[in-house]
């Protein structure tokens, strides 16, 4: 593989991780997306691995679904930073995904002078 076709991948494989990232904490299951962007759980699995390319029409209706503008999905996908340490265990996932329903500030604050704390 050149370092084109390996630029490409890496692109691909970032958009792929932004999706399952996402759809993860925002708590929607791949057969839901699947269904909604009308593909297989084996064909959404293979997007959020990297594994097949994404065409724009479906990005978009991923991007409808998780409720982001289409640009996030490209936003700081070429700095190969970006998606270091992202090997996200499920327990850190849900995680995030509990705390993004927090509503209360007091609570918000309270958890992160906690969070602190432990840092």
């Amino acid at each position: 593989m050149n370092d084109l076709d390996q630029h490409l991948q890496n692109i691909e494989a970032n958009i792929g991780k932004k999706i399952y990232y996402t759809r993860t904490i925002l708590g929607i299951t791949r057969p839901d997306l699947a269904r909604y962007i009308g593909v297989s759980s084996q064909q959404l699995s293979k997007y959020e691995r990297g594994l097949n390319k994404i065409s724009i029409s479906r990005l978009s209706l991923v991007a409808q679904k998780l409720e982001r503008n289409l640009d996030y999905f490209y936003t700081d996908i070429i700095k190969p930073e970006f998606f270091e340490n992202t090997n996200y265990s499920q327990s850190y996932l849900s995680l995030i995904q509990k705390l993004s329903k927090l509503k209360n500030k007091k609570q918000e604050k309270a958890l992160s002078v906690l969070v602190d704390g432990l840092l």
